[in-house]
């Protein structure tokens, strides 16, 4: 049951009762899993933001090798340096707790379209095309800043039709989702360093 019945002066017991609504939203007992998670939270960030120079090839000296069985601890940044959209999908037992339990960092370049097919039709001025989108990341050990392997992940649309009846048609992909990015950098997060 998520409930309170402290009374603990209204500051903290309105805190409390907030803290208590988020949990059992969640199914959690009140407070101690989401102040565990604030927490966590708030050290992925200071952790982040100190791993910045490695998405440039820059070594922290202070990180963890990346050697032996894993796991290795992972965080995923933007290029730039900037959190990704993807940053907090990272599945959270690959978060390292502080820098110095950090092997590899992640970066994610820009997506870009590209044309996946072309084709001409009667009665269309041009051609007609068909889109996909494509993205670079790439894996750095974090204490020198050394490339581990790097990935063009892409997505494809459907192929273009025989007819058409619309000469402004065109087939466009979603861009690259992060799930096969994920299955990618995993066998680098359980697997032996190598």
């Amino acid at each position: 049951m998520c409930r309170s019945t402290r009374t603990l002066g209204r500051a903290v017991t309105l805190a409390w009762a907030f803290l208590g609504a988020v949990a059992c939203n969640k199914g959690e007992s009140p407070l101690m899993p989401t102040l565990e998670l604030i927490h966590s939270e708030t050290q992925f960030v200071a952790v982040l933001d100190a791993l910045v120079p490695v998405t440039a090839g820059q070594a922290v000296a202070d990180a963890a090798p990346y050697a032996g069985a894993g796991p290795h601890p992972l965080v995923l940044l933007a290029w730039s340096g900037a959190r990704h959209s993807w940053t907090y999908q990272v599945p959270r037992e690959w978060w390292p707790a502080s820098i110095s339990q950090t092997q590899l960092v992640a970066s994610v370049g820009e997506q870009s379209k590209y044309v996946s097919e072309s084709a001409t039709y009667i009665g269309c001025e041009g051609q007609v095309k068909s889109y996909g989108w494509t993205v670079e990341v790439t894996l750095r050990e974090t204490r020198t800043g050394r490339v581990v392997a790097s990935w063009w992940f892409q997505t494809s649309p459907a192929t273009l039709p025989d007819t058409i009846t619309d000469c402004g048609f065109k087939l466009e992909s979603d861009p690259v989702e992060f799930p096969p990015v994920r299955d990618w950098l995993h066998q680098f997060v359980a697997g032996r360093a190598g």
